[in-house]
């Protein structure tokens, strides 16, 4: 817990903050994936977290679309940014 504050101190905008947690989220879902098939060769679990990163996209993706002041607009964007680079991992 006292690591997680440290580190919260050390993230300057909340956007950031927003694109961290979305990174650990993943990273946690990913973790419980390959546990759950490390013994056999279903692939169901990462089916469910791409998924889950699609489903992300498109939200945001249509969330930017709509009317949007510009400093939202851009921390969308990040946002769509980072999580576009996570679907690529797949």
């Amino acid at each position: 817990m006292l690591m997680c504050f440290k580190l919260i101190c050390f993230v300057s905008s909340q956007a950031q903050l927003v694109v961290l947690s979305t990174q650990i989220a993943w990273s946690e879902n990913v973790e419980s994936a390959l546990t759950t098939i490390s013994g056999g060769g279903d692939m169901t679990p990462m089916q469910g977290v791409l998924s889950n990163v699609e489903a992300t996209l498109n939200v945001l993706a249509d969330t930017v679309l709509m009317e949007q002041p510009p400093l939202r607009r851009r921390k969308l964007e990040h946002l769509v940014r980072g999580i576009f680079k996570i679907k690529f991992i797949f």
